[in-house]
Formats: structure tokens, sequence, C-alpha cells
């Protein structure tokens, strides 16, 4: 049996994320992960000559609250705001499925790239829900980008170690992309590219998944043209201006 490469092995898993947003008939198709979770362990029986009644129960422990991870995020293209909506972090668990709401609430991926607080070290990684049979938080720009690239000839990536394509569009290009946290902290990219990765090939794009690549911004959502949900990701691909 070939062995798979330790470059090529850690591109699956890690693009394995983008696939994980495909939205079909109303919920997003995720593939199976095919690692399994350990069993936990039996805990072991231990004897105590003192009553567990006469013990105090602990005292409850406050939950840290990281401020700069939560906030607004806007998307502005030539006077217009395209998004206008919450984010909040996710954990990089396989199969990737941003919360809700789905029509006001992005996420960006904790353990995968950097925090948008830390743009200035690597990639943020912004997801988003869109979808043709209802208006989703990230429907304006995959609308767009769908519109715009969906007839654009197919472009074979470089720097990847097997093929892969791209539909690409300027049609974004200038448009901002602004992230408030709710400690005061402003971070802001210009969109500097925007194209359709067929979800096949998302997989061996390495340009998508260099997670880092200081100062960068990726945005994906699902491709949608009008009421129909296609075979792509959307990606919005930006540069930081300020932090």
């Amino acid at each position: 049996m070939n062995q798979m490469k330790p470059v090529t092995a850690y591109i699956v898993v890690i693009a394995s994320a983008v696939l994980a947003f495909c939205l079909l008939a109303g919920g997003f198709y995720v593939a199976a992960s095919s690692k399994e979770e350990p069993s936990p362990p039996t805990p072991r029986q231990t004897t105590s000559t003192t009553p567990t009644s006469a013990l105090p129960p602990p005292p409850p422990q406050p939950v840290p609250v990281a401020p700069q991870s939560v906030g607004r995020v806007s998307i502005e293209h030539k006077g217009q705001v395209l998004v206008d909506a919450d984010y909040d972090s996710m954990p990089y668990e396989l199969p990737l499925n941003p919360a809700g709401p789905q029509e006001t609430m992005t996420r960006w991926v904790e353990g995968l790239g950097v925090s948008p607080h830390d743009a200035k070290d690597g990639t943020v990684y912004l997801l988003g829900h869109a979808w043709g049979q209802q208006q989703l938080v990230l429907n304006p720009i995959s609308e767009a980008i769908t519109d715009a690239a969906i007839d654009a000839p197919s472009e074979v990536v470089p720097y990847t170690e097997f093929e892969a394509h791209r539909k690409s569009t300027d049609a974004l290009n200038g448009a901002t992309v602004t992230m408030d946290d709710s400690h005061g902290g402003r971070y802001t990219w210009e969109i500097t590219d925007s194209w359709l990765s067929p979800k096949e090939d998302a997989l061996y794009d390495k340009g998508i998944m260099d997670e880092k690549r200081p100062g960068r911004i990726v945005i994906i959502a699902c491709s949608v043209d009008g009421t129909n949900d296609l075979g792509y990701n959307t990606i919005m691909e930006g540069f930081l201006k300020e932090a």
C-alpha cells in the first residue's frame, strides 16, 4: 500500500474543513471523519473513609471570556454594505459547521490560522452560510462572486501538488472587510481576489490553506446562483490594511 506523503496528508486533513461547508437540501453537507474518538478510560474504584455527603461542593468556576473573539463584521464595496453581521469563534473540529443564527452569524476558526486579534501574524478564516432557498449571512457575496465568475475560464492553480482549478473575478476587488471586537479593537482588510473553487479541487488548493500567510483573511461560503446551489465554494481573499 502506498503511504501518503506527510505534506499531502496535512493538506487532505486541513482542506477537509473547506469541503465541510456545502449547503445542500437545507443543511451543510459534511464528510464523515475516518478518525474515531478513543473511548474514555474506565474510572478506577477507590475507597474512602470520608462520606461524600460530608464534603462541601466545589465553588463554581468562572468561565473565561476572550473579548477579542466576538464582535461585528462588515463587508463594503463601492459604498454598498454587502454584509453586516456578528462574528464569534468556532473550534477547529471536523466536520466544520458554523453555528447560527445562520442569517446573522459568521465564525472565525480557532485552531486554523489565527484570531482576528492576531491578524498580522497569519491568516484569519471566516466562515458563513449561503443558500439558494433563503437569504443567509453570506448570500450577498456568494451571489456576487458566482455571477461574476461562473462564465470565467478555468485556470490551473499554481504551486499545488495536484491539479486544482479556479474561476477568478476582480468584481469585488477593493472591498473592505472590517472586524470590530468587543474590546475596542478594529481590523480592516482590503479584498484583492475572489474566485470559485470546485468542491473537489479545493482539497488540493494550497493557496487557500496557507494558514501562516501574514495579514490575510480568507472568507468561504457555498456558491449560490439565484435559487440554485452550485458545486463550488466561493472564496474571498484580502490583506490587512490596519490593526
